[in-house]
């Protein structure tokens, strides 16, 4: 995947690498971050054997290379093996009986607010893309509580919400490497609901899903204090009494500019019956049609 990821950048093109780490603070640990020195057809030059063959990689280099691009190339490729095996150990590492954390939605906020100032970046994941902390946790909610006016309610009442969230990026392309757990987000209507959920949530960013080997099960410690029905319902109640609060002053707002608009063509309408009194009336001819 790494690879693949590598060989679809373009030259001057920086990759950043981060794990998720369970510390709600500080969710990402950087494992990387180097350039791509060259072109994919810097290393294919004219007069290369396999020219008209597939793409060549920075670990398939050709005689004909100038020594600067070779060692450009060289250089890329040690730093991304070097990037793989620490990818490797992080993943080695997850064995873990229970989770306690995994703080989705903050490593993206914080990846965001660091895109915002590089238009058009492309974003990569591979995840089971489950949010699991204590203001929203999917594998805590029911699955029909996967829903972005769902989240957003659980999002305003979280006691750490950062004061700066980024803004929604429109150029912003999202790539998800998928992995479906068993038991789940196996079943296909599930992982249609999550699916959904995360693009409603990347909105308006395109995001694309590349489904990955399914992945076992695993122990979670709950995270969410979760409401009654009751606690629900007086939540539910009182964001509704919000939104009709707003309805309301909107109501009152058009109201009060009809009545303007209204009183304005009112006080023009006497002004235009005086300017037409006094004048001659149109003459009256008895030419019809076919006269000269």
């Amino acid at each position: 995947m790494l690879r693949n990821i590598s060989l679809d950048l373009a030259k001057g093109t920086e990759l950043r690498v981060f794990g998720l780490i369970d510390d709600p603070e500080n969710p990402r640990v950087r494992l990387g971050r180097f350039c791509k020195p060259y072109d994919n057809a810097d290393l294919q030059p004219e007069g290369a054997k396999d020219r008209a063959g597939s793409l060549r990689d920075c670990d398939d280099l050709p005689a004909q290379l100038s020594d600067s691009v070779r060692a450009a190339a060289m250089r890329f490729c040690d730093l991304r093996a070097a990037l793989k095996t620490d990818i490797n150990d992080l993943a080695s590492g997850r064995g873990r009986s229970l989770v306690t954390g995994a703080w989705l939605v903050e490593a993206f906020e914080a990846t965001q607010l660091e895109l915002v100032a590089h238009p058009g970046s492309r974003l990569y994941v591979y995840s089971d893309m489950l949010q699991h902390a204590k203001w929203y946790s999917h594998l805590d909610l029911h699955w029909t509580d996967w829903r972005l006016d769902e989240f957003e309610m659980h999002d305003e009442a979280r006691p750490d919400r950062p004061d700066a969230l980024p803004a929604p990026m429109a150029d912003m392309q999202v790539k998800v490497f998928y992995a479906p757990r068993q038991q789940r987000t196996a079943v296909p209507r599930l992982k249609r609901i999550h699916q959904r959920f995360w693009r409603d949530y990347f909105a308006p960013s395109t995001v694309t899903f590349e489904e990955q080997p399914m992945l076992p099960n695993y122990a979670v410690a709950p995270q969410m204090d979760l409401l009654t029905e009751a606690e629900r319902v007086d939540l539910e109640q009182e964001r509704l009494e919000q939104e009709i609060e707003a309805t309301e002053r909107l109501i009152t707002r058009i109201e009060a500019e009809r009545a303007a608009l209204e009183g304005a063509r009112g006080r023009r309408q006497p002004d235009a019956e005086q300017g037409l009194e006094g004048t001659d009336p149109l003459p009256v001819t008895g030419e019809g049609e076919g006269s000269r």
